[in-house]
């Protein structure tokens, strides 16, 4: 309990002097709260800057593509047709990626997919296109289908899909 919870059940008569004490450190206490409260802002300020300075760096990133490079997934040249090329190297033909997605992302994933094209194919006017199509690639183009967070959940899932050869590994 504070003394500040108290001071309003306090008589009106009552002198304060006895308790001028209690009232000092209970307004130093809110000094220091305030103290540390205003170092987490700056903190967190600071911080802010360094993410969007990062964000402005992203902008401006970019990969060198060999004439000769192939989708990661199909194995076919990569420049024959629309790609994708992650931080990690990996590069995907743009279909193929969708259909890796489909395949192993969740049932929600597929549904966001389906909705993004729907949206992409709708889409009029340039601006309304411009703003699917960053939509498309921020839901397919999110991380590496390789190395992303897709594959390291899906670890416990077996390398082959032939289920004979599944049952000689079992002990």
């Amino acid at each position: 309990m504070k003394i500040e919870d108290l001071v309003p059940l306090f008589p009106d008569f009552m002198a304060i002097d006895d308790f001028k004490e209690h009232i000092c450190d209970a307004l130093e206490d809110y000094s220091r709260q305030v103290d540390r409260l205003k170092h987490q802002m700056d903190d967190s300020a600071r911080s802010g800057q360094s993410i969007q300075s990062s964000i402005a760096d992203l902008n401006s990133r970019y990969a060198v593509i060999q004439a000769g490079e192939s989708c990661s997934i199909c194995g076919y040249p990569l420049l024959t047709r629309q790609f994708y090329v992650f931080p990690c190297r990996h590069a995907f033909h743009a279909d193929c990626l969708v259909n890796k997605l489909k395949e192993e992302g969740g049932v929600v994933l597929k549904k966001r997919i389906a909705e993004v094209q729907g949206e992409l194919g709708r889409s009029g006017s340039d601006e309304t296109r411009k703003r699917a199509m960053e939509e498309f690639d921020a839901v397919v183009a999110g991380e590496c289908v390789l190395c992303g967070d897709l594959m390291v959940k899906s670890v416990d899932v077996g390398f082959t899909g032939d289920r004979n050869e599944l049952d000689g590994w079992r002990i």
